[in-house]
């Protein structure tokens, strides 16, 4: 069936009659408006941003300063044992005087009258400590401390293992601590280990060992295997 639109006037016909040119034209080109309206919101937040910073740093900033500052000393004081067992001394190795060195030193340093001991293995597997103080290779302890029970007089207590320079033959070593004798109950023992190859500090260490029959053992490398 076919409907009457004859009295129909045709959609586009108002519209027309009624468009501005201006609107028209805007209508196919966008105004810069937005654009500029964006630099400007950006240059604002610059604004805000620069002033928020002065104001931080001469307020927040500062109150942070104040409170670290007051605080770390409490922190350090609480938790040294643990900070010096991260962070070696600055300076290298703190040495007792008269102990051997050379291509390889380790020294075991401790404050008691417990009776810890040194040992090192050679890459050759054989092993420097009290009972045989002396290697094929070139190793030697020249410092024994505290057997019997601090007889030692040398406060603190050191024990020393070295290879000559030219000596020490390349390859894996392990230096070991054992807690041999808590002697007068001395209990729970912390010592500084300190290993040194050609001169330079390679291991530098708080340690601690609860009981006598314990043992720290450090592996280092001397040369290319």
């Amino acid at each position: 069936m076919r409907r009457e639109v004859a009295d129909r006037e045709p959609v586009l016909g108002p519209v027309r009659e009624h468009l501005d040119p201006d609107d028209a034209l805007e209508a196919v080109e966008p105004p810069n408006a937005p654009d500029d309206e964006a630099r400007a919101l950006g240059d604002e937040e610059r604004e805000i941003a620069v002033d928020d910073f002065e104001c931080r740093s001469l307020t927040i900033d500062t109150v942070i300063r104040q409170v670290a500052e007051r605080l770390a000393p409490m922190f350090v004081e609480r938790n040294r044992t643990e900070l010096e067992t991260l962070i070696p001394r600055p300076g290298g190795a703190d040495l007792p005087s008269g102990l051997g060195s050379g291509d390889v030193q380790v020294t075991l340093i401790w404050t008691s009258k417990a009776d810890l001991d040194l040992a090192v293995t050679d890459p050759s597997l054989e092993e420097v400590y009290y009972s045989n103080p002396t290697a094929s290779s070139g190793g030697t302890l020249d410092r024994d401390a505290n057997y019997p029970c601090n007889t030692d007089s040398s406060s603190p207590a050191a024990e020393n293992i070295y290879w000559p320079t030219g000596a020490a033959p390349s390859g894996d070593y392990r230096a070991s601590v054992i807690y041999t004798s808590d002697c007068s109950r001395e209990g729970v023992q912390t010592f500084d280990l300190i290993i040194q190859v050609g001169g330079v500090v390679v291991h530098q260490q708080r340690h601690t060992l609860q009981s006598a029959g314990d043992r720290v053992d450090i592996d280092f490398t001397v040369g290319s295997k």
